[in-house]
């Protein structure tokens, strides 16, 4: 069964997108996150992937990280990572949220 929903923008809107269908979270998170492309948090969480993901360069942050921070321990970096996950989706989710709300508002 497939649900769809219409929103009715005000003209004056200034938010961002509403999630497109076959957004990802990722795609999500960039839509409603505060300040995302400059959010400290966001930069974090990204070089916690890098490691993961093995592919920090010498040099850039994540390998700094890694060595300083982490001391090349991987299930750290991993607990770390769930940690800073859970509040971006959850920050990304009260701005959806608080999305909803203005145009419930006329804003």
């Amino acid at each position: 069964m497939k649900v769809t929903i219409e929103l009715e923008v005000p003209d004056t809107w200034t938010g961002p997108y509403f999630p497109k269908e076959g957004m990802d979270v990722w795609g999500f998170v960039a839509n409603f996150y505060p300040d995302y492309e400059r959010c400290d948090e966001i930069a974090y969480e990204g070089d916690l992937t890098k490691i993961l993901n093995n592919e920090w360069e010498e040099g850039d942050c994540a390998y700094d990280l890694w060595l300083n921070e982490f001391n090349q321990n991987i299930e750290k970096v991993s607990a770390e990572q769930v940690v800073y996950q859970r509040d971006i989706f959850e920050t990304a989710i009260q701005g959806f949220i608080n999305c909803i709300k203005k145009i419930d508002n006329g804003k």
